[in-house]
């Protein structure tokens, strides 16, 4: 059992549960979009953790942490992963394990043996374009697909989940993976992020377009084309009128709000939700970049252009309100 990374807290990567995440080197996949490129094709030795540490660390934080996360790489490469799963349950934690479905029975094994409390199962991509999506020139697809029933079974807590990216996702390729995983707990669009250790560099994130392909064909099937129309003349005009004050053709687009909002309307959430919604998703970076504007050297601000329209209030603290 080798290990090549250890993080020694997160609240993020195992849903409910205060955790810590392992990582474990190699992958028979090569991703080119692959945030890991380290613990995939150049491997360091010489950064291997030790697994007794490790376990002396999950030891001292009994009582404190919930939860591990195993992750990699692909974590069911590793020898020896059963006997070091036991004895992180041993110790009264719950597993997480995060795989890309290529070893159907190393994880049917671990879930029957009850060694693995929740699974994050990687879609890559619609079940043409796996090939091209992974990196590699074969895979028995029957694999993936074993893990994807078996996961459907609900023995285990799971998630799938698909990172998207320019120029290897279209709307198409979504469609036909939810098809693929019909009646899924939980599938989880997320939009690929640079890194700076990718196996192909200068990959982009797909932008709000495919959300706005997404609205139009909802909007189709709940007979709300025409106000579809709207918010698509509402964005070119806008665009238009942003060049013509401003004289320049800087490329524009509309925020991903403008329809992420006509999309919860259709979908029935409720309207006081949205605002949360939108806070829920900033509050990390807006707290980032008021950190930046207090306490770094040459007083980053937080918008360049921003502007306050409203009277100053003083604080008043919570207990008072």
């Amino acid at each position: 059992m080798l290990i090549n990374g250890f993080q020694k807290l997160t609240i993020l990567d195992y849903p409910g549960k205060v955790a810590c995440i392992i990582f474990t080197p190699g992958c028979n996949f090569r991703c080119p979009f692959c945030h890991n490129a380290a613990l995939v094709t150049h491997i360091d030795k010489d950064t291997y953790i030790n697994v007794e540490e490790v376990l002396s660390y999950l030891k001292k934080r009994q009582g404190i942490l919930d939860g591990v996360v195993i992750t990699g790489g692909e974590p069911l490469l590793q020898d020896g992963i059963e006997d070091f799963i036991g004895k992180i349950k041993e110790l009264g934690y719950a597993v997480k394990l995060d795989t890309n479905g290529s070893f159907p029975e190393k994880l049917i094994s671990l879930v029957e043996k009850g060694l693995v409390d929740y699974v994050a199962m990687d879609i890559k991509n619609s079940k043409a374009k796996y090939m091209t999506t992974i990196g590699i020139d074969s895979l028995d697809m029957a694999s993936v697909e074993k893990s994807v029933d078996f996961l459907l079974q609900n023995k285990v807590p799971y998630e799938f989940r698909t990172t998207i990216v320019k120029g290897f996702h279209t709307l198409d390729d979504i469609q036909d993976i939810v098809v693929w995983i019909k009646g899924a707990h939980k599938y989880f669009l997320q939009n690929f992020v640079d890194s700076g250790d990718l196996i192909k560099p200068d990959l982009q994130p797909v932008s709000a377009l495919l959300l706005k392909e997404m609205a139009r064909e909802l909007a189709h099937e709940k007979g709300r084309d025409r106000e579809f129309a709207f918010l698509e003349r509402l964005e070119r005009l806008a665009i238009e009128t942003f060049y013509e004050v401003r004289g320049d053709k800087k490329k524009l687009c509309a925020n991903i709000d403008l329809y992420s909002g006509f999309v919860y309307d259709m979908i029935g959430i409720p309207q006081e939700i949205y605002t949360p919604l939108f806070a829920m998703a900033r509050i990390v970076g807006w707290c980032a970049h008021r950190n930046e504007e207090l306490n770094f050297e040459g007083k980053r601000i937080i918008r360049p252009a921003y502007r306050c329209v409203v009277d100053e209030m003083s604080y008043v603290p919570l207990e008072n309100r």
